[in-house]
């Protein structure tokens, strides 16, 4: 009786054995030589339609590619993520984050988001709201033109500042068209097509410096003088404090406007 219990627990592990290697095998064959996990579709989300066609073009060819020369890119399971990654980037260079994640057995869903482009360099990039320099395929000719005489990148928030100072800024003198951050921190806002320009320091608070734009444009003899002859302006000058210092070309010397309450002014930057 004994010997039957033996002979009866060998052959169930004989053939626990065999159905799992066969299991395995199975499933390694369908895996790997059937379409059943194949990948054949990319649901593609963040990217214009225009652009649609090519992306899933590259995505194929960036899925055909093995893994370690035998893991398959084109399956479900073992599709290269830093292949699809990459293959978006070199195509929409303008990428600022990618998300990749199966859905179902034979798609892929890929969410990209892109730059916002705030400046221009002139050379095709740009940069985004938080100073990440870039190269923007599409048509950024409106937005202004920034360069620094420097090569240290200033943080994020100055970008984010500048960006919302500029602004209201185009909505209460005039739009800028160019931005030169200089080898001393001062920063110089060109007006569009012309040499009017306001002036402030990199690391200014930009919040009082608008306050201080806002109450100096609001005293005479600015206010009036720029009713009267605002094409003549060269520059307002923000770098002191609440002391503003301005000048149009027929003026002699520059003027300035004597320290006051910032507080009366009811436009901030957000």
């Amino acid at each position: 009786m004994k010997l039957k219990r033996k002979t009866f627990v060998l052959w169930k592990k004989r053939l626990t054995i065999f159905f799992s290697l066969v299991f395995f095998v199975g499933a390694l064959y369908v895996y790997f030589f059937t379409n059943t996990f194949t990948i054949t579709n990319f649901s593609l989300q963040g990217i214009e339609e225009k652009d649609k066609e090519r992306i899933t073009n590259v995505l194929r060819e960036a899925i055909a590619k093995n893994t370690l020369y035998i893991i398959p890119g084109n399956k479900i399971i073992t599709f290269n993520i830093v292949n699809v990654k990459e293959a978006i980037r070199n195509a929409l260079p303008n990428t600022d984050s990618i998300r990749v994640f199966p859905k179902g057995v034979h798609s892929l869903a890929i969410s990209v988001t892109p730059h916002v482009p705030t400046f221009r360099t002139g050379e095709g990039e740009a940069y985004d709201m938080g100073g990440v320099r870039y190269q923007e395929q599409n048509d950024i000719s409106h937005l202004p033109v920034i360069s620094f005489t420097s090569s240290t990148t200033p943080p994020y928030i100055f970008f984010e500042n500048l960006a919302n100072f500029i602004s209201q800024l185009t909505s209460l003198l005039f739009p800028v068209g160019h931005i030169i951050v200089d080898e001393y921190n001062d920063v110089y806002l060109y007006a569009s097509g012309s040499p009017s320009r306001i002036i402030l320091t990199r690391d200014a608070d930009f919040k009082k410096s608008w306050l201080a734009l806002v109450s100096a444009i609001d005293t005479d003899p600015l206010k009036t003088s720029l009713e009267t002859k605002k094409g003549s302006l060269e520059y307002i000058d923000l770098r002191f404090g609440n002391k503003v210092f301005y000048k149009f070309t027929n003026d002699v010397k520059p003027a300035i406007i004597a320290p006051h309450a910032t507080t009366t002014a009811t436009t901030t930057v957000q």
